[in-house]
């Protein structure tokens, strides 16, 4: 039986915070790593994609962009390992066909944003085409994609073994009218991982922003058929201490907080 991997490579929203207050969560914007003994999957590349190891074992390593908001591309061209030329990875998203991925991952890392032309100069990143890549995996994990509420649009992305199934569901800003979807698509997931940047009470006058909320998250879990919760996109300004908070106001054993570095293996033994 394969153990599946999640780990937290960041976990803050909307832009990287390197304040003391904020720094046992963690301060850097969204990346996930998700790994199964033949398969290396990074899902987004903010900030915290920056100090990702790859793994040298993998004999598949692809990147998944849910959408391309700055703060979901920001770190892929500061992880030293993408300037090695063994170290091959495909980089796709189900929201865009390849030909838009690398022209839009191409404008941001050149001049004048950038100094480097890092597709110019990498032969071994390569913008491949979603189902095409993801397909012949599929006797290692399955992955499938999910239409979220983004501005601009966003994916999700499920992920599942015989032994274990995720569901990673950033940007989101969840509806009533997305509950079904949501709750059939995640069915039976050991974890689902959710934008909870902010409270109900913050949510009341960001509506078209673009994410959800702490309560919408625990109460998909208590609808769902699903075994656990972690909230993650944390909004830049809420501190240790608040979060720390939150875990006590919304005592849950079916609900957590990510934090950088934050790991979970499923099945949990074998």
């Amino acid at each position: 039986m394969k153990q599946m991997l999640l780990k937290m490579h960041g976990v803050r929203g909307s832009i990287p915070t390197p304040y003391a207050d904020r720094s046992r969560f963690g301060g850097n914007t969204s990346s996930i790593e998700i790994a199964t003994p033949d398969t290396q999957i990074f899902y987004d590349a903010g900030t915290g994609f920056a100090h990702s190891k790859f793994d040298p074992s993998a004999q598949n390593r692809l990147m998944l962009f849910s959408h391309f908001h700055h703060d979901h591309i920001q770190g892929l061209g500061f992880n030293p390992a993408i300037y090695l030329p063994d170290n091959q990875l495909r980089l796709c998203s189900a929201l865009v066909p390849p030909e838009r991925l690398n022209a839009i991952l191409s404008d941001y890392y050149q001049m004048p944003y950038f100094p480097v032309d890092i597709f110019g100069m990498s032969s071994h990143l390569i913008c491949s085409d979603f189902e095409q890549t993801v397909a012949p995996l599929a006797d290692d994990i399955r992955i499938s994609s999910i239409e979220l509420n983004h501005p601009g649009g966003a994916c999700g992305y499920l992920f599942e073994t015989d032994a274990a199934k995720i569901a990673v569901l950033l940007d989101n800003e969840f509806t009533s009218s997305q509950h079904l979807m949501l709750a059939r698509a995640c069915e039976g997931a050991d974890l689902v991982v959710w934008d909870g940047t902010y409270t109900q009470a913050e949510l009341a006058d960001k509506t078209g922003w673009g994410h959800s909320s702490i309560e919408q998250a625990l109460s998909f879990s208590e609808d769902a058929d699903i075994g656990h919760i972690l909230i993650t996109h944390h909004e830049p300004a809420r501190t240790d201490d608040e979060i720390t908070r939150f875990q006590s106001v919304y005592n849950s054993h079916k609900l957590s907080f990510a934090y950088e570095g934050m790991e979970f293996n499923i099945p949990a033994s074998q």
